[in-house]
């Protein structure tokens, strides 16, 4: 079954999962079989069937829905649909379009499910006091959200004028010409416009290196908050953002040497920011060095760093003098904002208040 926003491929963890899951539970009658995780779906239907597999495989089996599409056709319905494709052509596609039978599927859940919400665990009761540090704390910090916002700059104004252009032009264009531009690479693509949207919400200069440093762009705004949080002592931060670590290409294919992250690091610097108390753990980044930047972040050796939704926001045990996560771009899944705000907002972080910063651009993000 090819169904569009699913993954049906396989993945030579989940085959190394399955085999082991399946070897303890014939070993141990059906039981033996033990799994902790704090996100048991974040993304598809799949992951449901998945983990039913790993625990029940036999009365899957029994009951006639122990392959992919006879589970999904019992607990969830499709519709086809068209999209435009890479080349410029309306495909047929076939999507999700509602769940079924969904009491025997929660009923079918609860089988191997055990179900802890934080508000449950002894490690996530409530703090006597927002203010200030524990030197020995227990329970989760509390969170204070700060929305920094700004209107468009007029670079960002020009630039958001010319990608509507840009999109009205590749409307406009009929059948043969959306294929020859798609496959031309053309500026006026919906690829091409929602990347340069992207990137010019973070700083104009990623569209136009010419465009001017503007005062209250994401970069400038960032920096004087991470400045700010830095004269307290004892404070570490995290900054997310998961683009402009590399030049990128100009809208007419020139290389763009502006580079955000650069930018912001210098801009750090002479703000007063040793840059050996800087770290940026980008996608090229091991995981012994993340490991080694994590215990420097605790140890207060490193102030502050830098990194991706998936470098920095999942599986990094920074969390002892974090006191501010700042995020430069909101992440495509509501999971992931959660994730990397969970740098900070958990257990055995000194702070009782942690900081989350979002930063805005009216108008373009």
């Amino acid at each position: 079954m090819q169904l569009k926003g699913l993954n049906t491929g396989t993945s030579n963890r989940s085959i190394a999962l399955n085999f082991l899951t399946s070897y303890i539970g014939k070993k141990n009658a059906g039981k033996g079989v033990y799994l902790f995780t704090g996100t048991p779906i974040t993304n598809s239907l799949n992951e449901i069937f998945n983990l039913s597999r790993y625990f029940m495989r036999d009365q899957l089996d029994r009951d006639g829905i122990g392959d992919w599409d006879t589970w999904f056709n019992t607990f969830a319905g499709a519709e086809p649909d068209v999209e435009l494709g890479a080349e410029g052509s309306f495909e047929p596609v076939t999507r999700l379009s509602s769940f079924v039978n969904t009491d025997e599927l929660v009923r079918l859940m609860s089988e191997f499910t055990d179900v802890v919400r934080a508000s449950q665990m002894p490690e996530f009761v409530k703090r006597p006091t927002t203010e200030g540090r524990a030197p020995n704390p227990v329970g989760r910090p509390y969170k204070q959200v700060i929305s920094d916002t700004a209107e468009m700059s007029g670079a960002q104004k020009a630039i958001l004028a010319e990608l509507r252009d840009r999109a009205r032009q590749f409307k406009a264009m009929s059948r043969k010409e959306r294929k020859e531009a798609m496959l031309s690479g053309d500026e006026r693509v919906p690829i091409r416009v929602e990347t340069d949207a992207a990137n010019a919400s973070l700083d104009a200069r990623m569209f136009d290196p010419e465009a001017p440093d503007d005062p209250n762009s994401k970069v400038n705004r960032v920096a004087r908050n991470v400045l700010k949080e830095y004269q307290t002592p004892g404070t570490g931060q995290a900054i997310f953002v998961d683009r402009g670590y590399n030049p990128v290409k100009s809208s007419e294919g020139r290389e763009n040497r502006f580079v955000l992250v650069k930018d912001l690091v210098d801009k750090l610097v002479a703000g007063g920011i040793p840059k050996d108390e800087i770290a940026i753990v980008a996608g090229n980044t091991s995981a012994e060095k993340k490991s080694e930047i994590a215990q420097q972040m605790n140890d207060g050796r490193k102030r502050v760093v830098i990194g991706l939704s998936s470098t920095l926001g999942v599986g990094v045990n920074m969390q002892r003098q974090l006191r501010a996560m700042h995020h430069m771009d909101a992440p495509w899944r509501p999971g992931d904002l959660e994730q990397r705000n969970g740098r900070g907002e958990r257990q055995g972080n000194e702070w009782n208040t942690v900081k989350e910063y979002r930063y805005i651009a009216e108008g373009i993000d």
